[in-house]
């Protein structure tokens, strides 16, 4: 990494990576705010239309047939492998 990108090993560490997201966390709505907002006022997006859903969804597996509608079938809910709750 040093030789590379100039950045001591030391300092890219599991425990710093911690630390670091830990110290964003309270700030986390605010800052994908601002970034969003940014991003639309520095590319002109249109956002009269947009819908900026952050929700995490995973569909693995077979389902019994009974009692579902092959047009709408019915999937149960569960936590993803993301680790994130549905």
């Amino acid at each position: 990494m040093e030789e590379v990108f100039g950045i001591e090993p030391g300092l890219l560490n599991d425990d710093r990576l911690a630390r670091a997201l830990d110290a964003i966390a309270a700030q986390l709505e605010h800052i994908a705010g601002t970034v969003g907002a940014r991003a639309i006022g520095e590319f002109g997006i249109d956002v009269a239309r947009m819908h900026w859903d952050m929700t995490s969804m995973s569909v693995h597996g077979a389902f019994p047939v009974e009692g579902q509608d092959e047009d709408f079938p019915v999937i149960g809910y569960r936590h993803p492998r993301t680790g994130a709750s549905i």
